[in-house]
């Protein structure tokens, strides 16, 4: 592996000190290759120990992971994909690299059915290690009550206040998800039909407004017996996040 190749991602373990404030982590450091969706997982997760990925960095990357781990950034950045806890929660590609021998092979094609990443974690009620939309700050935040708001044009927006319960700065990314069928896939399953990514001063609260597309708010009221149900999170864990009905 090159690492000063641009694609490269860093994962490195990063932990809090007792006033929010990053501290040196006293585990391993390790650097993973993320190149046509493979990558390597992290393999000693744990309560206390944080992850931190950066794509496509280049020239500048390094400066700016050191920045984030050293505490001169409060990162915001969130995972544009889903990180399986093990090679167990995606599809087969062939035989396990253990048993293959000399003249086995690894499958030279996949059939894929209608499902991926965080759709098809819900859909077979799995937890990964990281969901879509993840991410980590120096500082944290508290979502209060959802309300929701039709115009008479059919506009629909659901507001959420959006609290910095921390001591730092940070950015919060708030996530709209509705309970939407796609494709040849019947299930209404969560789907990520808006977003945004709001600056919020520790102490503060700001309001975060986020509009519904017409088209998916009628494709997920019809999959739902007439009722359309928003879900506003920080990532794709259902766990996660607050429901209003609109």
């Amino acid at each position: 592996m090159n690492p000063t190749h641009p694609e490269t991602v860093c994962v490195a373990a990063a932990g809090h000190g007792a006033a929010g404030e990053p501290v040196t982590p006293a585990v391993h450091l390790s650097t993973t290759y993320h190149h046509g969706g493979a990558y390597e997982y992290i393999r000693e997760a744990s309560p206390t120990i944080e992850a931190f990925e950066r794509v496509v960095g280049s020239l500048e990357g390094g400066h700016a992971v050191a920045r984030v781990l050293f505490g001169d950034v409060n990162p915001g950045g969130r995972l544009p994909s889903t990180w399986p806890r093990s090679a167990e929660q995606l599809p087969p590609f062939g035989p396990a690299r253990a048993a293959v021998g000399a003249g086995d092979s690894f499958a030279a094609s996949v059939r894929y059915g209608p499902l991926h990443g965080y759709r098809l974690m819900q859909a077979a009620e799995r937890s990964p290690a990281f969901p879509f939309g993840f991410g980590l700050s120096y500082t944290t935040f508290a979502h209060g009550r959802l309300t929701g708001r039709r115009t008479w044009d059919g506009t629909i927006t659901v507001t959420v206040p959006v609290t910095n319960t921390g001591t730092r700065t940070g950015d919060d990314v708030v996530q709209l998800y509705l309970d939407e069928p796609l494709g040849s896939d019947p299930h209404p399953l969560r789907t990520l039909r808006g977003f945004r990514r709001v600056t919020v001063p520790p102490g503060a609260t700001v309001n975060v407004a986020l509009p519904v597309p017409p088209d998916a708010a009628r494709r997920a009221q019809a999959a739902n017996g007439g009722v359309l149900v928003a879900h506003v999170g920080r990532s794709a864990d259902t766990r996660d996040q607050r429901a209003v009905e609109l």
